[in-house]
């Protein structure tokens, strides 16, 4: 199996689009979307025989591993991802869900745990929250 998404040229130039969005809404769910997949994908490296259909049987929605959470939870329990990549994927999976299901949610001002993202880098300004979590976002997947 060869990922599609776990490509760090293509992830840097996904991730810029992100940050081209109109709305922060739209911003954190496509890109924990995207970042979701690449979680999926990586998981599917460690599969040895028959990926994809070990994939099927461990990721679909019919089986225990197949929310976003409980993969996150899984990488980590496997030894697959550090305990900082796992706290950075539940901050990201964490504010997609405050969006995607809190209709009156419009921007990341108003999500008290953004100010909480993991300091890589003094680059970026520390008011501007979308910024920190698309480079959240950036970190995780490249």
């Amino acid at each position: 199996m060869i990922p599609k998404n776990l490509n760090l040229a293509k992830s840097n130039e996904i991730v810029k689009q992100f940050h081209k969005l109109d709305s922060d809404r739209a911003a954190a769910i496509l890109s924990a979307s995207y970042v979701e997949q690449c979680l999926r994908e990586f998981i599917q490296l460690f599969m040895v025989e028959e990926p994809q259909k070990a994939a099927d049987i461990l990721l679909n929605t019919r089986n225990s591993v197949s929310s976003f959470a409980t993969q996150i939870d899984f990488a980590r329990t496997c030894g697959w991802i550090t305990e900082d990549i796992r706290k950075d994927l539940d901050k990201i999976r964490l504010i997609r869900n405050e969006f995607a299901h809190n209709p009156d949610q419009n921007d990341f001002s108003e999500i008290p745990d953004c100010k909480h993202f993991r300091d890589f880098s003094r680059t970026y300004n520390p008011n501007n929250l979308r910024s920190q979590y698309l480079l959240t976002v950036s970190m995780t997947v490249g």
